[in-house]
């Protein structure tokens, strides 16, 4: 959706009158205040950049009883705390005990500067009881907790620089102190994540094994007596990459372990599961999954018979993100269902449990695009594994979620870390929840102040100038209209449409209380600022005010770069003039320089407009691809528009095809004009339902007297329809789309898997290895790179990578892939110098996206693929000298960390080491240089996925 389209939804929120409402009114009557939207849009993106839940309003210390709806009773207690230190504190794993109060465990930095186990028991409230920390090698995690007896079991890693990691168990008794503990490991990695005490008081602990014949992991479990003494060691895996992540007891007394594979299965990694009897002998061995990346990470028993494994699934997404996975299976390991959740954003389910009604509550994380944040997210469903409910927890910074246990009030406890609140760096994090997932919030600070990224508010986000529109740029947060207290003083908790809460300034009415460029909006009491600028000076970033609705706007002609937060030219390919069924910027048909109107018709029957050329059928409420669909003499991305919804939906704002309220728009006899605050608008007229197409329905209360009705796109489809027939769908949030897949398009494809999946209006086939979609023909075609296209490419390594139906071949230290030319081109690399006085906010977006860790190899130095943006530097390391370097990103993505010996490693193929552990955390690495001289390393500052600001630190120690 343009800039322009995103700020016409924010000023939709108020069609129906400015009625602001004060927390306190709205906890009287929580319809007060709420405001219709006229585009599902507007909800959707403020709701998606600030964070979809009111919980992301919770401060350090949120603590306290809170009354909750629902038949949870006034009993239920619901917080969320944080707990460290300035260093990193992480809670891997939290269990609810039956005599009241939690326990969690995890990790701490606070043992002179390296991490340690961490076990800390709070009461009901979350305040602490007792805190235990332990040492192990230079570092240790504790991953899994369990109850043991009166104590408690951990299992985790401990690791020794220069010597790799070990499996460490520690067994304490019920106030945390050591009772003994067991390292297990040779020579080589190894790492336990998944834990369990048996029926009999055995203790099994599973993970993963470096193993040396095939130069990978394999999934590894060990069974000890109550003593800690090993009974015996079985690995599984094959040549790939296996891991165990859980491990449950079956009810037959063996053994089922959870975790996921590349060695077999469908796909690059798959979900896996193995069953073992008592003595650690395979049953079964089962994978799960699609062409692309699937993960398993936690498994229970189902009340159902069987188990259900939750993890993250790309091929079940479309492979571009991940969604939460869930398979159900019988009791020997065959498919009963599959369920994917999620939306346009990476989601992730971490853990698992069953309900008391017999459905299953998933822990994870969502780290989304749009905003680049990772935030924790909690999804509950049906015992069908159809979705009930859903929250997101997180704040302007990294928040993920790792473990779920129910309280013994029916309500929920997680645990995970957050960087958006807490004593600094990553702090461990309990959240008590309601039964549906409903939470206290606490005041936030900096409401309504100036800025121009998140990171310029304490907590929250920043409605940026140019982006939004707030002159000056405005600082707010959500908030929960039932609680007073979600936003500081002077503020006001504000429904801005779609059940999306803001915190907003609150001011006296008539009076001079709001910044310049704002006004005091009178809601009969408190009034709330909203923007208003009446002069260009107010607008600093755009330059531009918009007085007749008081936004700062780019000037005609420009629109907002959304990765440099600026105004720039719209050229042809903002305007979409290539497209010559609609328009053309030359004579010849083509597109020529920058074009910020576009005239001329190519189509024999198009209609020729002032401005546009559009299909002689175009409406208003009509379907459009783009803004130049469109009817009217308006200027296409100004005052003509095509919101994103089902087909596309043709509006005109503060356009010149209005004539009046209740008067069809210039041109097109179905259409009506209304007025809002003085702006012209053209809709579709209606008077019911069956007036509008698939996917919109009639919705009153519009115009100056709020007595017209238009067709708007459908928002809550789960209660109202599709208004159709049968061909659309209701997706996961509410919004409508075109069953694309409902007459099985992939069934009849040679080489398709039979998989379709649906993408908004489009669909594409899951095909078989070595074939790959082709969107244009509708078919499963032969990989791009079956005919080994890169074997005759001077200076390529004769790898070649599918990229849709195009290639990429890899190529030799110091050349490039030129996809152009299809050729290796000699590399001109250009890196800047780094020193310790390291790298302060560098902006990953401004740099190359030549670099990848995974160099298409088989192996990579940091794990995954970086196929974002990277920034490159060079270092001088004197002989004999340690280097310790540190990547901090400030803008919520994924960063990557790694070094090599030469400026044209482009694939990794000489890299030295490198780190991509966790999203949106610091990525450090460490390195020595051995030789009797000084040498050049090359520092890539990369990025798995998106990008943004970041700091580079450089420690050089002997």
């Amino acid at each position: 959706m343009h800039l322009k389209s995103f700020k016409i939804s924010i000023l939709m929120l108020f069609i129906a009158g400015l009625v602001l409402s004060a927390c306190g009114d709205a906890a009287d009557n929580p319809d007060s205040g709420q405001v219709d939207a006229a585009d599902e849009d507007a909800g959707q993106d403020a709701g998606q950049d600030a964070g979809q839940d009111a919980a992301q309003d919770a401060a350090q210390d949120a603590g306290g009883d809170l009354a909750t709806d629902g038949g949870d009773g006034p009993s239920l207690k619901t917080w969320m705390k944080t707990y460290g230190d300035a260093l990193e504190d992480y809670a891997f794993a939290v269990l609810a005990l039956d005599t009241g109060g939690y326990v969690f465990a995890g990790s701490t930095d606070s043992l002179g500067g390296h991490a340690g186990f961490l076990l800390m028991k709070v009461d009901d409230d979350g305040e602490a009881i007792w805190t235990q920390s332990y040492e192990g090698g230079t570092g240790a995690s504790a991953k899994a907790l369990r109850r043991y007896e009166n104590g408690f079991i951990m299992a985790g890693y401990a690791f020794v620089q220069g010597e790799g990691s070990d499996m460490m168990l520690i067994r304490t008794d019920s106030e945390g102190a050591e009772l003994w503990r067991k390292t297990i490991g040779g020579d080589e990695d190894e790492e336990a994540r998944g834990l369990l005490v048996d029926r009999d008081g055995n203790i099994l602990v599973c993970g993963k094994e470096f193993a040396l014949d095939t130069i990978s992991y394999d999934g590894v479990v060990h069974k000890l007596d109550p003593q800690g003494e090993i009974l015996w060691t079985k690995n599984f895996g094959g040549a790939g990459h296996d891991y165990f992540f859980d491990i449950i007891q079956t009810a037959d007394d063996g053994y089922l372990l959870a975790g996921n594979t590349n060695s077999s299965g469908a796909g690059l990694q798959d979900g896996w599961l193995v069953k073992i009897d008592a003595a650690g002998n395979e049953q079964w061995s089962k994978t799960y999954g699609g062409s692309a990346n699937d993960y398993g990470n936690s498994v229970i028993a189902s009340s159902a018979g069987g188990f259900v494994l939750c993890g993250a699934s790309y091929s079940y997404s479309g492979e571009i993100q991940s969604d939460l996975w869930m398979v159900k299976t019988d009791a020997d390991g065959n498919e009963d269902w599959v369920q994917t959740h999620g939306d346009d954003s990476h989601e992730y389910c971490f853990d698992i449990i069953q309900t008391q009604d017999e459905g299953y509550l998933m822990a994870g994380s969502l780290h989304s695009f749009t905003g680049g944040n990772t935030d924790g997210i909690v999804v509950k469903t049906h015992a069908d594994g159809t979705i009930e409910w859903r929250e997101i927890f997180g704040g302007d910074l990294a928040d993920g979620l790792y473990s779920v246990d129910q309280a013994l009030d029916q309500g929920f406890i997680f645990s995970g870390y957050t960087k958006s609140w807490g004593a600094g760096a990553e702090d461990s994090w309990l959240i008590k929840t309601g039964s549906t997932g409903q939470t206290q919030t606490l005041p936030l600070p900096n409401i309504g102040e100036a800025c121009v990224l998140d990171l310029d508010c304490d907590i929250g986000w920043c409605l940026n100038e140019t982006l939004y529109g707030f002159p000056g740029g405005f600082c707010t947060n959500d908030c929960d209209p039932m609680d007073p207290i979600s936003c500081p003083g002077n503020s006001l908790c504000v429904d801005v449409g779609n059940m999306i809460f803001l915190c907003l300034s609150e001011c006296a009415p008539n009076e001079s209380e709001c910044r310049d460029g704002y006004d005091c909006h009178d809601v009969g009491g408190p009034g709330a600022c909203w923007p208003g600028c009446t002069d260009n000076a107010q607008c600093g970033e755009t330059g531009y005010c918009a007085t007749e609705y008081g936004w700062c706007d780019c000037m005609q002609g420009q629109h907002a770069d959304l990765d440099s937060r600026s105004c720039v030219s719209d050229d042809c390919a903002w305007l979409d003039c290539e497209n010559t069924r609609n328009q053309n910027c030359s004579p010849n048909g083509g597109c020529d320089g920058d074009c910020a109107i576009c005239s001329g018709c190519v189509d024999a029957g198009f209609v020729e407009s002032v401005n546009h050329c559009y299909p002689p059928d175009a409406a208003w409420g009509g379907e459009c691809e783009k803004d130049a669909d469109c009817p009217g003499t308006g200027i296409p991305g100004e005052d003509t528009l095509c919101e994103f919804a089902t087909g596309g939906l043709c509006i005109q704002e503060a356009g010149p095809d209005f004539v009046a309220e209740y008067q069809p728009c210039t041109g097109d006899a179905g259409s009506v004009g209304f007025l809002h605050e003085g702006v012209a608008f053209c809709y579709q007229a209606c008077t019911d339902d069956v007036d509008c197409r698939p996917g919109y329905e009639c919705t009153g209360g519009l115009g100056s007297m709020g007595d017209i009705s238009a067709c708007l796109s459908i928002h809550d489809c789960y209660f109202s329809g599709c208004n159709d027939t049968g061909e659309m769908r209701c997706e996961e949030f509410g919004s409508c789309w075109l069953n694309s897949c409902f007459d099985d398009p992939c069934a009849s494809l040679t080489h398709a898997t039979g998989e379709c999946v649906g993408i908004n209006d489009d669909f594409y086939c899951e095909c078989q290895d070595t074939f790959v979609w082709n969107p244009e023909s509708l078919d499963c075609e032969d990989s791009p790179c079956s005919a080994d296209p890169c074997a005759a490419v001077e200076h390529a390594t004769g790898a070649c990578w599918a990229v849709d139906i195009n290639y990429v071949c890899a190529c030799e230290v110091g050349f490039a892939w030129n996809p152009q030319t299809s050729l290796c081109e000699v590399f001109d690399c250009q890196a800047e110098i780094l020193t310790e006085a390291g790298i302060s906010r560098a902006d990953g977006c401004g740099g190359s996206q030549v670099y990848d860790a995974m160099g298409l190899q088989d192996s990579s130095c940091t794990g995954y693929d970086t196929l974002s943006f990277e920034r490159v530097y060079s270092m001088e390391l004197p002989a004999q000298t340690t280097a310790t370097l540190v990547m901090t990103p400030l803008d919520e993505f994924d960063a990557a960390l790694w070094v090599t010996t030469d400026c044209g490693d482009l694939n990794g193929a000489l890299c030295v080491v490198g780190g991509d552990l966790s999203v949106d955390s610091p990525e450090s690495v460490v390195f020595t240089n051995n030789e009797a001289q000084s040498r050049t390393y090359y520092v890539i500052a990369d990025s798995y996925e998106s990008c943004g600001l970041f700091d580079l630190t450089l420690t050089l120690s002997p």
